[in-house]
């Protein structure tokens, strides 16, 4: 992998506020349902979104003015690999991170030094938020970050100012609205852990709910992974959509289990009815034989490897 350090002038009117991502999942293992280079096209995308963030910023001498925010589950588990630690130094830095479930060592929040993101923040790749807190102001706004297990926090609604909560919690897309009504002082809520990318608007409030940055099980087959860029001045957010192929999403696993669960129910509700089964091997095995086109010699030689001569 190689770090990208070239930047496109952005249109003054277009320069987002922030930008917001989750559930990354960094890992070394391959999504059952994935047919192609899973590892290869994960990669990709954190380089996309390195990618967008320098865009986003490198064209400024003011440096970080589009912070990049991630709401939780940077790694699919908190033990990384020395590879995956690696690649992702070299080439991700300047990200701020809420730590998830699955970057904290038995989903622990005083934990989170010892594991991947612990090294992460030691090789000053990405700045890590581990407790609730009001990090910092930027242009008229005010970022609220809340990781796993965290209470929210409830500030004032100061005239001019977007308050903004970022939060790793599941919040699916029917409860939103009530999520929002919930949390009045809050104008944008940006969420990670529901795989599901979805934006639910409230009285003008808004909530965001980044999505996973793969697609890692056969119902995400629809799923366009993205990055929110948002704009303070109309509280809106735009998808900045991740590169993907088609095709590569497979649900032969599930329909092989399909069958086998169809089988096994079959199996109960004959013995349910008191039917009765044939459960003996050698039953089963001439069974088999009789709806099966074998030469004479072969069907003797397996009578004779179960012992009939």
């Amino acid at each position: 992998m190689r770090r990208r350090n070239q930047s496109e002038d952005v249109p003054k009117e277009r320069q987002p506020t922030a930008l917001f991502a989750a559930d990354l999942h960094i890992r070394s293992d391959v999504p059952v349902c994935r047919t192609d280079d899973f590892i290869s096209a994960m990669w990709r995308k954190v380089e996309f979104l390195q990618e967008t963030y320098l865009k986003y910023n490198l064209s400024s001498p003011e440096g970080d003015i589009c912070p990049l925010f991630i709401a939780g589950d940077i790694g699919h588990k908190s033990q990384w690999t020395n590879t995956d630690l690696a690649n992702f130094i070299y080439a991700i830095e300047g990200i701020h991170v809420i730590p998830g479930q699955h970057d904290l060592p038995e989903h622990r929040l005083d934990k989170w030094t010892n594991g991947g993101l612990g090294v992460l923040f030691a090789a000053r790749t990405v700045q890590i938020h581990p407790s609730a807190i009001r990090p910092f102001e930027d242009r008229e706004v005010i970022y609220y970050l809340c990781p796993y297990g965290e209470n929210v926090l409830i500030p004032e609604k100061e005239e001019g100012i977007r308050n903004v909560l970022i939060i790793h919690r599941l919040i699916e897309k029917e409860e939103a609205k009530k999520f929002l009504k919930d949390h009045p002082c809050y104008d944008l809520i940006v969420a990670g852990d529901n795989h599901e990318a979805f934006e639910i608007r409230y009285e003008g409030r808004l909530l965001v709910n980044c999505g996973s940055m793969m697609r890692s099980s056969a119902d995400q087959e629809d799923h366009r992974p993205r990055i929110w860029a948002w704009y303070a001045e109309t509280n809106t957010v735009e998808p900045i959509y991740y590169p993907i192929e088609q095709g590569v999403i497979s649900r032969e696993h599930i329909e092989k289990e399909e069958s086998r669960m169809r089988r096994k129910s079959s199996f109960t509700i004959a013995l349910q009815q008191g039917r009765n089964l044939i459960v003996s091997y050698r039953a089963n095995l001439e069974k088999y034989l009789q709806h099966t086109r074998l030469t004479k010699g072969v069907v003797q030689k397996i009578w004779g490897a179960m012992g009939d001569k």
